[in-house]
């Protein structure tokens, strides 16, 4: 099984990040960087990287977040959000019944 670290709860979502996740970042960041040196040197490359790769966690967090919001509303809330690589997925709980379908697509 993966190790798991956690990153708190942001605007009440729990979130958590796999060494999976933390290696993807870390490539796209490095990739980022790679892509940015031909036009501004390494110095500048390193924060271009790092910077992108914060972007894609943020994005990616927010449309995770967006899903929380819809799962609230409809009264079946997620229990966390899981970063495995540079993306992530919604987590919900175990002992969480069948969905109808109709509340599954508003969620």
């Amino acid at each position: 099984m993966d190790t798991t670290f956690s990153l708190g709860s942001p605007l009440g979502l729990n979130t958590e990040i796999s060494l999976g996740g933390l290696a993807g970042f870390g490539a796209a960041a490095l990739l980022e960087a790679w892509l940015a040196a031909g036009t501004y040197g390494w110095p500048v490359a390193f924060g271009v990287g790092a910077a992108g790769a914060i972007i894609m966690f943020l994005a990616e967090w927010l449309h995770q977040w967006a899903h929380a919001q819809a799962a609230r509303r409809v009264g079946y809330p997620m229990a966390a959000v899981r970063f495995w690589s540079v993306l992530a997925v919604s987590r919900y709980p175990a002992d969480e019944p069948p969905l109808p379908r109709s509340i599954h697509v508003r969620r």
